[in-house]
């Protein structure tokens, strides 16, 4: 079964580049190069091959990082979770391994990401959940539903689990800061189907037009660094895989 799954990954006729329609591409430049203030800035996105996808990692209850207060999160969670980070790796081809709470200690996470041998190639993502007092530490206001911040290798989603009333809610402020931390940062106010919108939604998956700009940004022509009007002349060559969009864990 292996080997006819792989051939069909093969088949020149599988895969197939998608482009961006027009109305794509002005969401892909305001997704990638405007921040929510409205500020332009160049494209940036993860560049290594592997990630730790940390959930509430236990060392941030520590006094050295300042008490975050991590909320526990429940089983239903925990899968949505799980499906995230199998959508996050379809998109974006970096290889990510899932770990909740004490399932790796810091000693792990730095002997693999920065002295191991594979340092080089491996970063980490941290999900964590708190209450609006922990998001005041971090990001200076207790009411945003969810803050992220995150370099090419790191990045740090906080959902706020008091301000998120109901369970649709949350998913869908995990999903956008999670999809955040690959470097798509700014929000729509055109396109309310989009885990990006200003507005608000209850998204418990990543919509087409969501997905489409996703892999566009990770196609390999597309750089790290690109500003829109070099993105305006190479996205809409090198497109999106249409079976990174449509197929496998979207199928």
């Amino acid at each position: 079964m292996e080997k006819k799954i792989l051939l069909i990954f093969l088949c020149p006729a599988i895969l197939i580049a998608g482009k961006l329609t027009n109305e794509e591409m002005e969401h892909f430049i305001t997704s990638t190069t405007y921040m929510d203030s409205g500020e332009r800035t160049n494209l940036r996105k993860q560049l290594l091959e592997k990630k730790l996808y940390l959930i509430n990692p236990h060392w941030y209850r520590e006094p050295a990082w300042k008490s975050m207060d991590l909320q526990e999160i429940d089983q239903e969670t925990r899968d949505f979770l799980r499906k995230v980070a199998s959508w996050h790796k379809q998109l974006t081809g970096i290889d990510n391994e899932i770990y909740f709470d004490d399932e790796i200690s810091l000693e792990e996470v730095r002997e693999r990401c920065y002295r191991g041998e594979d340092s080089d190639t491996t970063g980490y993502m941290s999900v964590l959940f708190v209450k609006k007092a922990g998001m005041k530490k971090i990001c200076g206001s207790e009411w945003p539903y969810g803050y992220g911040r995150y370099s090419y290798s790191t990045g740090e989603a906080y959902i706020n689990v008091e301000k998120c009333a109901t369970r649709e809610r949350m998913f869908d402020v995990i999903l956008e800061e999670t999809t955040q931390l690959y470097g798509p940062i700014g929000d729509t106010k055109v396109h309310s189907n989009s885990i990006f919108w200003t507005g608000g939604g209850t998204s418990t998956e990543i919509p087409e037009i969501d997905r489409k700009i996703i892999n566009a940004m990770y196609q390999p022509e597309v750089k790290q660094g690109m500003y829109e009007e070099e993105l305006r002349v190479v996205v809409p060559k090198a497109g999106y895989s249409d079976e990174a969009v449509f197929g496998g864990v979207f199928a």
